[in-house]
């Protein structure tokens, strides 16, 4: 009888064990589950919130930028100035000269130029550093005058000054409807050949260079 009951009985019982038994396996795994649950979303909330580093953080200064030249440096054009014009103030010379004339340069005192005639008679032209009759040498040439240098002196030739009738005659003439008329210098006979040489050649251009200036002045 007893055995007849266990034969009976023993597989309900054995399938009602084994589903309890997944039933607490499922149970305990669904906890574990819920358990690690808010810690996993807890982690990924924090990574999606978490601020990205800043520029201040790192410490990068974005208004310093632009004096780290990244391009190098851009270098400095010197300023060349030019140098200042000395006055010279000079007695006027001894020396029987007549400055007839003036050609400034352009830039330097160097490209200057001075007619100038002698005792003699003689018109030449004469740049910085020639050396004239007396034992003269040429020093500078301004507008109105040349500067000479004789015996370690500074001298002066200015141009001829007009006389009074000559001054009364050119106010008369400037009152008057007509025009002044320079006088033309002539071209000295040691550059009138035709065997001149270079440097001769560039006093007789200057020296018609300056006529023909004279001749435009005296026409205005």
């Amino acid at each position: 009888m007893a055995t007849q009951f266990i034969s009976r009985f023993l597989p309900a019982m054995a399938t009602i064990g084994a589903t309890t038994l997944l039933a607490y396996v499922g149970m305990m795994n669904l906890k574990t589950f819920q358990t690690n649950q808010p810690s996993l979303n807890n982690g990924t909330t924090a990574t999606q919130n978490q601020p990205s580093p800043s520029a201040a953080e790192d410490g990068i200064n974005l208004s310093q930028i632009p004096g780290w030249h990244l391009f190098g440096h851009a270098e400095e054009q010197p300023v060349i100035e030019a140098p200042p014009v000395e006055r010279v103030e000079a007695p006027e010379t001894p020396l029987e000269l007549t400055l007839q004339g003036t050609l400034l340069g352009k830039s330097t005192t160097n490209e200057s130029w001075a007619i100038i005639s002698t005792p003699d008679s003689k018109q030449k032209m004469y740049k910085i550093g020639d050396e004239i009759s007396g034992g003269a040498v040429l020093y500078a040439v301004e507008a109105f005058q040349v500067i000479l240098t004789r015996n370690g002196r500074h001298e002066s030739l200015s141009l001829p000054r007009p006389t009074m009738d000559e001054s009364e005659s050119t106010m008369t003439l400037d009152l008057a409807p007509q025009t002044r008329q320079e006088p033309i210098a002539p071209i000295p006979a040691s550059l009138a050949s035709e065997n001149l040489t270079p440097a001769e050649e560039e006093q007789r251009a200057l020296f018609e260079e300056m006529n023909r200036l004279k001749r435009g002045f005296s026409t205005q």
